[in-house]
């Protein structure tokens, strides 16, 4: 069976975006994703809407790609994040494999070459801490927002 997040709506404009009308209230995009992060990623979920006023067909189509549309953005600006954090991450990793070698085939002051060493480091954990850590976050929630994308809308009305 699958689980359900349900959302009552006391008037048909109630679930727009006060500021542009093809597009989901904010405060509905996030209760929608906070209630999805109730649920396992292995888990199907349903979103029923439930309005007090009848909804036609188009409006209710209208309403469904809204919904599609505001998690396709989200997903489309993490995959934008992900590729200019991987860059940043192979640059950091490359440059601080740069300045390596700079400390081994340069004689410098002891203390200047330590601050050297120091900087190259933190340049290497900086890079595969971004790939390695900062990319798991990010696939979790695109994986709940491509759910979202993707999963059954019903409609009701009381």
């Amino acid at each position: 069976m699958n689980k359900k997040i349900d959302i009552y709506l006391d008037e048909k404009s109630s679930y727009i975006n006060p500021f542009h009308k093809n597009r989901i209230s904010s405060e509905l995009s996030d209760y929608i994703l906070g209630e999805c992060k109730m649920y396992s990623l292995k888990e199907q979920f349903e979103i029923c809407i439930h309005c007090k006023e009848n909804l036609s067909k188009e409006e209710q189509l209208a309403l469904v790609a809204m919904i599609r549309q505001n998690y396709g953005v989200d997903i489309q600006e993490i995959n934008l994040f992900a590729r200019r954090r991987n860059g940043l991450g192979l640059s950091c990793i490359l440059l601080g494999i740069l300045i390596l070698f700079i400390y081994l085939l340069v004689d410098i002051v002891p203390v200047l070459s330590e601050i050297v060493l120091i900087v190259a480091w933190v340049f290497l954990w900086e890079g595969v801490y971004g790939l390695l850590f900062d990319g798991s976050k990010d696939t979790i929630h695109k994986k709940r927002l491509k759910k979202l994308t993707c999963c059954k809308i019903s409609f009701s009305s009381k």
